[in-house]
Protein backbone atom coordinates (compact mmCIF):
# COMPACT_ATOMS: atom_id res chain seq x y z
CA UNK A 1 0.00 0.00 0.00
CA UNK A 2 1.37 3.60 -0.78
CA UNK A 3 2.92 5.80 1.71
CA UNK A 4 2.69 8.83 -0.95
CA UNK A 5 0.90 11.80 0.57
CA UNK A 6 -2.67 12.26 -0.43
CA UNK A 7 -2.46 14.68 -3.51
CA UNK A 8 -5.44 17.03 -2.90
CA UNK A 9 -8.35 16.92 -5.37
CA UNK A 10 -9.18 20.01 -7.46
CA UNK A 11 -12.41 21.31 -5.90
CA UNK A 12 -13.31 23.03 -8.92
CA UNK A 13 -13.67 19.99 -11.05
CA UNK A 14 -15.65 18.58 -8.73
CA UNK A 15 -19.48 19.03 -9.68
CA UNK A 16 -21.06 16.17 -7.21
CA UNK A 17 -20.11 14.12 -4.22
CA UNK A 18 -21.35 10.69 -4.25
CA UNK A 19 -21.37 8.80 -0.89
CA UNK A 20 -21.01 5.13 -0.09
CA UNK A 21 -19.52 2.35 2.06
CA UNK A 22 -18.52 -1.03 0.04
CA UNK A 23 -17.20 -2.82 3.29
CA UNK A 24 -18.80 -6.48 3.73
CA UNK A 25 -19.86 -7.04 7.48
CA UNK A 26 -23.62 -6.52 8.34
CA UNK A 27 -24.34 -4.90 11.28
CA UNK A 28 -21.83 -2.02 10.94
CA UNK A 29 -24.72 0.81 11.12
CA UNK A 30 -24.30 1.70 7.30
CA UNK A 31 -28.31 2.83 6.97
CA UNK A 32 -28.27 4.66 10.27
CA UNK A 33 -24.77 7.06 8.77
CA UNK A 34 -26.99 7.18 5.41
CA UNK A 35 -30.30 8.33 7.63
CA UNK A 36 -28.27 11.06 9.73
CA UNK A 37 -26.45 12.14 6.57
CA UNK A 38 -29.84 12.91 5.18
CA UNK A 39 -30.65 15.12 7.84
CA UNK A 40 -27.72 17.08 7.87
CA UNK A 41 -27.78 17.35 4.02
CA UNK A 42 -31.68 19.03 4.91
CA UNK A 43 -30.64 20.83 7.40
CA UNK A 44 -27.86 22.54 5.71
CA UNK A 45 -30.08 23.26 2.68
CA UNK A 46 -27.61 20.87 -0.14
CA UNK A 47 -29.68 19.54 -2.61
CA UNK A 48 -28.97 15.63 -2.48
CA UNK A 49 -30.19 11.93 -3.88
CA UNK A 50 -30.50 8.97 -2.12
CA UNK A 51 -30.25 5.20 -3.69
CA UNK A 52 -30.95 2.48 -1.34
CA UNK A 53 -29.10 -0.45 -3.05
CA UNK A 54 -30.15 -2.84 -0.15
CA UNK A 55 -33.45 -4.35 -1.41
CA UNK A 56 -33.11 -6.93 1.69
CA UNK A 57 -33.46 -4.86 4.61
CA UNK A 58 -34.49 -1.75 2.82
CA UNK A 59 -34.28 0.43 5.99
CA UNK A 60 -33.11 4.05 4.23
CA UNK A 61 -36.44 3.44 1.67
CA UNK A 62 -38.78 2.50 4.26
CA UNK A 63 -37.15 5.59 6.57
CA UNK A 64 -37.31 8.48 3.06
CA UNK A 65 -39.08 8.66 -0.30
CA UNK A 66 -35.97 7.52 -2.00
CA UNK A 67 -35.13 4.63 -5.15
CA UNK A 68 -34.86 1.20 -4.29
CA UNK A 69 -32.46 -0.82 -6.89
CA UNK A 70 -30.56 -3.75 -6.51
CA UNK A 71 -27.41 -2.87 -8.51
CA UNK A 72 -25.50 -5.88 -6.76
CA UNK A 73 -27.75 -8.34 -8.24
CA UNK A 74 -25.99 -8.26 -11.93
CA UNK A 75 -23.39 -6.30 -14.05
CA UNK A 76 -26.17 -4.96 -15.87
CA UNK A 77 -28.73 -3.56 -12.39
CA UNK A 78 -25.03 -2.20 -11.30
CA UNK A 79 -24.51 -0.25 -15.52
CA UNK A 80 -28.52 0.63 -14.52
CA UNK A 81 -27.68 2.24 -10.80
CA UNK A 82 -24.54 3.92 -12.34
CA UNK A 83 -26.78 5.72 -15.49
CA UNK A 84 -29.73 6.52 -13.01
CA UNK A 85 -27.38 8.70 -10.52
CA UNK A 86 -29.16 11.72 -11.06
CA UNK A 87 -26.69 15.16 -12.24
CA UNK A 88 -28.89 17.53 -10.15
CA UNK A 89 -28.07 17.37 -6.79
CA UNK A 90 -25.00 17.93 -5.41
CA UNK A 91 -24.16 14.87 -2.80
CA UNK A 92 -25.59 11.42 -3.58
CA UNK A 93 -26.41 8.50 -1.12
CA UNK A 94 -25.62 5.02 -2.06
CA UNK A 95 -26.59 2.39 1.07
CA UNK A 96 -25.02 -0.37 -0.55
CA UNK A 97 -25.81 -3.93 1.04
CA UNK A 98 -23.51 -6.33 3.13
CA UNK A 99 -21.27 -8.72 2.33
CA UNK A 100 -21.06 -7.20 -1.57
CA UNK A 101 -17.58 -6.04 -1.45
CA UNK A 102 -16.28 -8.05 -4.11
CA UNK A 103 -19.31 -7.36 -6.71
CA UNK A 104 -18.92 -3.87 -6.07
CA UNK A 105 -15.23 -3.46 -6.91
CA UNK A 106 -15.59 -5.94 -9.95
CA UNK A 107 -18.59 -4.21 -11.03
CA UNK A 108 -16.75 -1.03 -10.63
CA UNK A 109 -13.61 -2.58 -12.86
CA UNK A 110 -15.80 -3.77 -15.62
CA UNK A 111 -17.70 -0.28 -16.44
CA UNK A 112 -14.10 1.70 -15.79
CA UNK A 113 -16.25 3.47 -13.39
CA UNK A 114 -13.43 5.45 -11.77
CA UNK A 115 -12.80 7.38 -15.21
CA UNK A 116 -16.86 7.53 -15.65
CA UNK A 117 -16.77 9.32 -12.51
CA UNK A 118 -13.64 11.89 -13.37
CA UNK A 119 -15.20 12.71 -16.78
CA UNK A 120 -18.46 13.76 -14.82
CA UNK A 121 -16.90 15.52 -12.21
CA UNK A 122 -18.25 12.96 -9.26
CA UNK A 123 -15.74 12.62 -6.19
CA UNK A 124 -16.36 9.72 -4.46
CA UNK A 125 -16.15 9.88 -0.58
CA UNK A 126 -15.66 6.60 0.92
CA UNK A 127 -17.10 5.42 4.75
CA UNK A 128 -14.91 3.21 6.39
CA UNK A 129 -16.33 1.72 9.09
CA UNK A 130 -13.17 1.22 11.37
CA UNK A 131 -14.33 -2.60 12.99
CA UNK A 132 -11.98 -4.65 14.33
CA UNK A 133 -13.33 -8.14 12.67
CA UNK A 134 -11.11 -9.69 10.10
CA UNK A 135 -13.89 -9.57 7.20
CA UNK A 136 -14.14 -5.43 7.89
CA UNK A 137 -10.80 -5.13 7.35
CA UNK A 138 -9.75 -7.29 4.14
CA UNK A 139 -13.03 -5.26 2.39
CA UNK A 140 -11.73 -1.86 3.79
CA UNK A 141 -7.89 -3.13 2.09
CA UNK A 142 -9.63 -4.24 -0.90
CA UNK A 143 -11.40 -0.86 -1.08
CA UNK A 144 -8.77 1.21 -0.80
CA UNK A 145 -6.62 -0.95 -3.28
CA UNK A 146 -9.20 -0.42 -6.07
CA UNK A 147 -10.01 3.39 -5.40
CA UNK A 148 -6.84 4.88 -3.78
CA UNK A 149 -6.17 8.26 -4.25
CA UNK A 150 -9.64 8.39 -6.76
CA UNK A 151 -11.72 9.14 -3.62
CA UNK A 152 -11.50 10.96 -0.38
CA UNK A 153 -12.62 8.76 2.90
CA UNK A 154 -14.39 8.96 5.96
CA UNK A 155 -13.63 6.76 9.30
CA UNK A 156 -16.85 5.83 11.03
CA UNK A 157 -16.30 4.61 14.97
CA UNK A 158 -19.41 3.02 16.38
CA UNK A 159 -18.64 1.52 19.67
CA UNK A 160 -21.97 0.37 20.10
CA UNK A 161 -21.42 -2.15 17.71
CA UNK A 162 -17.90 -2.88 17.37
CA UNK A 163 -14.09 -1.84 19.05
CA UNK A 164 -12.05 -0.15 16.53
CA UNK A 165 -8.87 -0.93 18.60
CA UNK A 166 -7.45 -3.65 16.48
CA UNK A 167 -8.41 -1.62 13.64
CA UNK A 168 -6.28 1.08 14.37
CA UNK A 169 -2.99 -0.81 15.21
CA UNK A 170 -2.68 -1.81 11.18
CA UNK A 171 -1.07 -0.34 8.83
CA UNK A 172 -4.21 0.38 7.07
CA UNK A 173 -5.54 2.79 9.34
CA UNK A 174 -1.82 4.66 9.32
CA UNK A 175 -2.00 5.02 5.78
CA UNK A 176 -5.57 6.69 6.88
CA UNK A 177 -3.99 8.94 9.53
CA UNK A 178 -1.32 10.11 7.22
CA UNK A 179 -4.42 11.20 4.71
CA UNK A 180 -5.66 13.28 7.99
CA UNK A 181 -8.56 11.39 7.51
CA UNK A 182 -11.39 12.50 9.63
CA UNK A 183 -13.63 10.39 11.96
CA UNK A 184 -17.18 10.22 12.79
CA UNK A 185 -18.16 9.15 15.58
CA UNK A 186 -21.83 7.39 16.09
CA UNK A 187 -23.34 8.34 19.21
CA UNK A 188 -24.79 5.53 21.02
CA UNK A 189 -28.64 5.16 22.04
CA UNK A 190 -30.10 3.50 24.55
CA UNK A 191 -31.57 0.09 24.12
CA UNK A 192 -34.76 1.56 25.92
CA UNK A 193 -34.78 4.39 23.32
CA UNK A 194 -34.24 1.74 20.63
CA UNK A 195 -36.74 -0.04 21.59
CA UNK A 196 -39.28 3.30 21.76
CA UNK A 197 -38.01 4.22 18.21
CA UNK A 198 -38.89 0.49 17.05
CA UNK A 199 -42.37 0.47 19.03
CA UNK A 200 -43.01 3.87 17.46
CA UNK A 201 -41.95 2.34 13.39
CA UNK A 202 -44.79 -0.52 14.72
CA UNK A 203 -47.61 2.45 15.90
CA UNK A 204 -47.13 4.06 12.68
CA UNK A 205 -46.90 1.35 10.59
CA UNK A 206 -43.71 2.44 8.59
CA UNK A 207 -40.19 3.12 8.99
CA UNK A 208 -39.82 6.84 10.91
CA UNK A 209 -36.20 8.73 10.24
CA UNK A 210 -33.84 10.20 12.58
CA UNK A 211 -35.84 13.74 11.64
CA UNK A 212 -39.08 12.22 12.57
CA UNK A 213 -38.67 10.67 15.74
CA UNK A 214 -36.90 13.77 16.99
CA UNK A 215 -40.51 14.95 16.19
CA UNK A 216 -42.98 12.48 17.95
CA UNK A 217 -44.87 13.79 20.51
CA UNK A 218 -45.53 10.26 22.07
CA UNK A 219 -42.15 9.33 22.72
CA UNK A 220 -41.32 10.29 26.54
CA UNK A 221 -39.60 13.07 26.94
CA UNK A 222 -36.34 11.78 27.82
CA UNK A 223 -36.52 9.33 24.61
CA UNK A 224 -37.07 12.27 22.46
CA UNK A 225 -34.36 14.31 24.22
CA UNK A 226 -31.63 11.70 23.70
CA UNK A 227 -32.67 10.76 20.17
CA UNK A 228 -32.59 14.32 19.31
CA UNK A 229 -28.92 15.12 21.41
CA UNK A 230 -27.47 12.51 19.01
CA UNK A 231 -28.74 14.10 15.58
CA UNK A 232 -27.21 17.33 16.66
CA UNK A 233 -24.04 15.78 17.19
CA UNK A 234 -23.92 14.02 13.94
CA UNK A 235 -24.83 17.22 12.58
CA UNK A 236 -22.04 18.77 14.04
CA UNK A 237 -19.58 16.38 12.73
CA UNK A 238 -20.87 16.04 9.59
CA UNK A 239 -20.79 19.81 9.25
CA UNK A 240 -17.04 19.40 10.05
CA UNK A 241 -16.19 17.30 7.14
CA UNK A 242 -18.61 19.07 5.04
CA UNK A 243 -15.31 19.20 2.34
CA UNK A 244 -15.58 15.82 1.89
CA UNK A 245 -19.28 15.63 1.38
CA UNK A 246 -20.57 18.75 -0.48
CA UNK A 247 -18.58 20.02 -4.05
CA UNK A 248 -19.11 23.26 -2.63
CA UNK A 249 -19.14 23.40 1.02
CA UNK A 250 -19.50 27.46 0.37
CA UNK A 251 -22.82 26.19 -0.36
CA UNK A 252 -24.36 25.29 2.90
CA UNK A 253 -27.07 27.23 3.50
CA UNK A 254 -27.64 27.03 6.76
CA UNK A 255 -25.13 26.07 9.56
CA UNK A 256 -25.06 24.27 12.97
CA UNK A 257 -25.27 26.82 15.98
CA UNK A 258 -21.90 26.29 18.54
CA UNK A 259 -22.58 26.92 21.88
CA UNK A 260 -18.85 28.82 22.48
CA UNK A 261 -17.56 29.25 26.21
CA UNK A 262 -15.41 32.26 26.72
CA UNK A 263 -12.30 31.48 27.64
CA UNK A 264 -11.63 31.49 31.71
CA UNK A 265 -15.24 30.93 32.04
CA UNK A 266 -17.47 28.03 33.38
CA UNK A 267 -16.53 25.59 36.44
CA UNK A 268 -13.55 23.87 36.45
CA UNK A 269 -12.91 20.27 38.22
CA UNK A 270 -9.77 20.49 40.97
CA UNK A 271 -6.96 18.38 40.40
CA UNK A 272 -7.23 16.97 43.50
CA UNK A 273 -11.10 16.10 44.04
CA UNK A 274 -10.33 16.00 48.12
CA UNK A 275 -9.50 19.51 47.71
CA UNK A 276 -12.97 20.55 46.51
CA UNK A 277 -14.61 22.85 49.41
CA UNK A 278 -17.99 20.97 48.75
CA UNK A 279 -16.27 18.07 49.69
CA UNK A 280 -14.30 18.66 52.34
CA UNK A 281 -16.40 17.46 56.08
CA UNK A 282 -17.04 20.24 58.28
Amino acid sequence: MSKSPESTPDQTAIKQRLIACTQSPGRLSRSTVADALISWLTFAGVSYAAIDADPQHHTLSDRHDVTLLDPTASEDEFSTLVEALPTDAQTIIVDFPSQATARILEFSAHFGLLETFRQAGIRPTLLIFTADDSTAKDSAADTIEFFGENADYILIENSARFRSDNFKNTPLYDWFVERNTPTITIPRISSGTLAAWEAAQHEHGKGLSLDAVCKLRSLHPMRQLEIAGVRDRCLVQFEDCASRIVPDPSAITHRVIRASVPQGVGPKRPANRFGNKMLVQK
